[in-house]
């Protein structure tokens, strides 16, 4: 899993929404990296996804990178792609993005 994060910081390998993470129980700048790579394994929501590989290209997460760059794939800067989308001005998230509905 390492060869994900590439030369990504450790913090930056960690779903920063996940429980553990959002409401501290896990200090990520802290943390090296085979107590990292354990603690996903462990607990894999915790993993920044999505984890991409196209034949030997990988990378974590939605921003630019290898395998993206190889598939043509060019992110709109000014988008947040890890955030969840909302459907209206009232600011209601958008079907799917872990909230009854």
């Amino acid at each position: 899993m390492r060869a994900f994060f590439a030369d990504k910081a450790v913090a930056d390998w960690f779903n920063p929404t996940a429980p553990l993470v959002k409401e501290g129980w896990i200090d990520v700048q802290v943390l090296g990296e085979q107590q990292a790579l354990q603690l996903m394994l462990d607990a894999p929501i915790l993993i920044r996804r999505p984890l991409l590989q196209w034949g030997d290209l990988r990378q974590s997460g939605f921003e630019a990178g290898p395998v993206l760059s190889a598939l043509g794939v060019t992110l709109d800067p000014d988008e947040d792609l890890q955030a969840c989308p909302r459907v209206d001005a009232a600011e209601q998230p958008a079907p799917g993005c872990g909230l009854p509905q």
